[in-house]
This record gives C-alpha cells, sequence and structure tokens, in this order.
C-alpha cells in the first residue's frame, strides 16, 4: 500500500494492496493515517483493485458507503441467497476516489468497484473487468474426496450480475506507457522576445509549476490520468 504525493496541505492517495490475499479493511486506517490532522484535508484517493477474499471486499466497501447493500446473491436454492449491507462506519466520508481496474480485476476486486460505482461513491477507471461473479461451495465426499460446485451468484446493489459480465468503467483508460515528447528549443515565448513587457505580479511568489504536478507517475499511464482527475476536481471545488 503506497502513497501519492500532492501539495503541502493537500494531498492525493494511491492505495494499493502488496498483494492479492491482503486487502483487508482493518489495515486501511493505518494506511491512511486518517487519524492525523494532515489527513483530514486530503484530495482524494485512487485505488487499484486487484483480487481479495469476500470478506475483505465487503469490510473495505463499508468504509466508504454509508449506507445500503454491498452486494448480494442469488442462487437456485434458498439458502444460496444472502446480503451484504454498509454498517454506517464510513471512515473517508466526502473525499473523491476513483477506482482503477483491468482484465485481472476479479472476483471480491469487482464486488468492491460495483458496489462504489452503483453507490455513486467513486469514479471507476480502467478497462473492462474479468467478469468472476460466482460463488463456489466445496462438498466433502470422503475424508479425502471433495467437489467444488457453482452455487450462487454475485451481483451489485443495483442488481447488474457480474458473472461473465464484469465491470464495465465509467471512464475507460488503456493501459499504456506514456513516452514524453521531446520540446522544441527553437519555439519561442513571450517571455522570450527582447523588450517584452513583464507582467505587474511578476515579482511575486509563482505557484507550484503545472508541468511537475503533470509528471506522469512512474510511467502508469491510467495512474496519471486518475492522479489528473483528481487534481481538477480539487480544483474546481476550490473555485470561488
Amino acid at each position: 500500500m503506497g502513497t501519492g504525493g500532492a501539495s503541502s496541505n493537500r494531498r492525493l492517495e494511491y492505495l494499493v494492496p502488496v498483494d492479492g490475499r491482503s486487502l483487508f479493511a482493518d489495515r486501511l486506517d493505518e494506511g491512511l493515517e486518517l487519524g492525523r490532522p494532515e489527513r483530514a484535508h486530503a484530495r482524494g484517493v485512487v485505488g487499484r483493485q486487484q483480487d481479495a477474499v469476500l470478506q475483505a471486499a465487503v469490510a473495505l466497501s463499508d468504509l466508504f458507503i454509508k449506507e445500503g447493500i454491498i452486494v448480494y446473491t442469488e442462487g437456485r436454492l434458498e439458502n444460496a441467497a444472502a446480503t451484504f449491507r454498509a454498517t454506517e462506519s464510513v471512515v473517508i466520508d466526502g473525499v473523491p476516489i476513483i477506482v482503477l481496474v483491468n482484465e485481472g480485476s476479479a472476483s471480491a476486486s469487482e464486488i468492491v468497484a460495483g458496489a462504489l460505482q452503483d453507490h455513486q461513491r467513486a469514479l471507476v477507471m480502467g478497462t473492462r473487468t474479468f467478469g468472476k461473479g460466482s460463488v463456489q461451495t466445496i462438498l466433502q465426499l470422503t475424508s479425502d474426496k471433495a467437489i467444488k460446485l457453482t452455487t450462487a451468484l454475485y451481483f451489485t446493489p443495483n442488481g447488474r450480475s457480474i458473472q461473465a459480465e464484469g465491470i464495465i468503467p465509467d471512464l475507460w483508460v488503456d493501459r499504456s506507457t506514456v513516452t514524453k515528447t521531446k520540446s522544441n528549443p527553437f519555439r519561442l515565448q513571450e517571455r522570450d522576445l527582447p523588450g517584452h513587457l513583464n507582467a505587474p505580479n511578476s515579482d511575486t511568489e509563482q505557484p507550484e509549476s503545472a508541468q511537475a504536478q503533470a509528471e506522469v507517475v512512474g510511467n502508469d499511464y491510467q495512474l496519471n490520468q486518475a492522479l489528473t482527475i483528481l487534481k481538477g476536481l480539487h480544483i474546481l471545488a476550490e473555485a470561488p
């Protein structure tokens, strides 16, 4: 789990599970350090979804959703039906969130993305997910033999089946590598011309360079696009 940088008093958080089995909600609060005053002003959160267990996915979604269904299952048998709801234990409320997904996002990861998308709590960005929305039950036949049966299907809060359909992102962004174009050393700007007029406030402190903010994070195009959108939302939110 890591964090993405931002300005001195406003932060963008970038979360990614260390591996597919360690996406546990009880580590999220520690990872974000939300108890610290400086984290109370976070500008946004970017989460990259990998596979994870169902209980962790439900608990993680619960941190961002105030109320309502997170995921439910339906099957041929009555006991295959189950509904998981939010418990109002919201940790991050009101902060914009972007969830990055791709064709490798499967199962419980799709539950998180689908829940946050249906509750309009996050913007899902990337490519269509894997589409593993089935529930398997292991039936023990003998002491050394068992059979695995598909007994139910996962559905998002709005009733969308995940199985074979996956989660379609709100913004489709393919995984790409970004190569920076070399600048033209002969291209002039107004300030390069002899005898140009200076701006009235040219002696004031200049804001943080937009070029530095637009730097691609580790040549990760999807992540860079997500951070750019969050920064844009932050600018609009603070506009007078």
